[in-house]
């Protein structure tokens, strides 16, 4: 996942190359998550709390290209990054080299963590788990190797959303009737991420209630939705998307979404 079309990374040895390659991912994930963070703030900093995590061991479960695990460290968290790709691993080590941060990417299995009992301080998981094909281990493992009071905050795709009834179930499952011959979670893996493509391997889309009952063993102390302006944006013209999102009030977008947006997001603590 490239956030740039998915036209696929280019060799990084040169720092400059690297630098402008890492710079466009993070504007248009700057951009996507606009709830996130403020227009001028870090990545993630509405939910991040960066000042608590400082000299803390933290571990995000599936980096990907790296940003949010960039940014943690360079705000003074002790980080390692795991991911199922080497892709993702490489340049998750590629970013560190480059900002001489104190952190560290290992390949890995979220349902196999190769890390000791009670290891980190807080885990952060940014629409990862949703690939996992069992959801309940990976929770597990990740309350495994976190310190009894510490949080994960993660993110996974919303089963309640305008997306997957309207813009996956509806159109795709009963207007253009793919349901005759695919389920549900076929079309979730098919039109999810990666649509243009030809989809991914393995997604899953889950209630709050679903996660809740996942969540064994923590206290759930958020659990909300968000979702990109894009979702009302799409239908205008692609030259003037990104003027129209600008406008579009965020008072808006947590009005209309807070329940009902794709992506859903939770914060849970590690019961003692």
């Amino acid at each position: 996942m490239d956030y740039l079309g998915h036209r696929g990374r280019p060799e990084l040895s040169d720092d400059e190359t690297a630098r402008a390659f890492f710079a466009r991912i993070d504007e248009a994930f700057h951009r996507a998550a606009w709830f996130a963070h403020a227009a001028d703030a870090p990545l993630f900093s509405r939910l991040i709390d960066y000042d608590s995590l400082r000299g803390c061991r933290v571990l995000e479960v599936g980096c990907g290209l790296g940003a949010i695990a960039a940014e943690m460290a360079r705000q003074g968290a002790r980080v390692t990054a795991l991911d199922l790709t080497w892709t993702g691993v490489t340049s998750a080590k590629r970013r560190f080299g480059l900002d001489r941060s104190r952190a560290s990417a290992i390949q890995g299995d979220a349902a196999r963590l190769p890390f000791a009992d009670a290891s980190f301080d807080f885990v952060w998981s940014w629409g990862v788990l949703l690939h996992a094909p069992d959801l309940g281990a990976a929770l597990a493992e990740i309350r495994r190797v976190l310190k009894p009071g510490g949080d994960v905050a993660l993110m996974i795709y919303n089963r309640h959303s305008v997306y997957n009834w309207f813009g996956i179930i509806a159109r795709y499952g009963v207007l253009r009737m793919q349901l005759l011959s695919k389920s549900v979670p076929d079309l979730w893996s098919r039109y999810s991420d990666g649509r243009d493509i030809g989809g991914c391997p393995f997604v899953r889309y889950y209630s709050a209630g679903e996660l809740r009952e996942t969540l064994a063993g923590f206290d759930v102390i958020e659990m909300r939705a968000f979702e990109q302006k894009t979702t009302l944006s799409k239908f205008l013209p692609r030259g003037v998307r990104r003027r129209m999102e600008a406008r579009i009030p965020d008072a808006l977008m947590h009005a209309l979404f807070r329940r009902l947006g794709m992506l859903l997001y939770c914060r849970a603590r590690k019961r003692g």
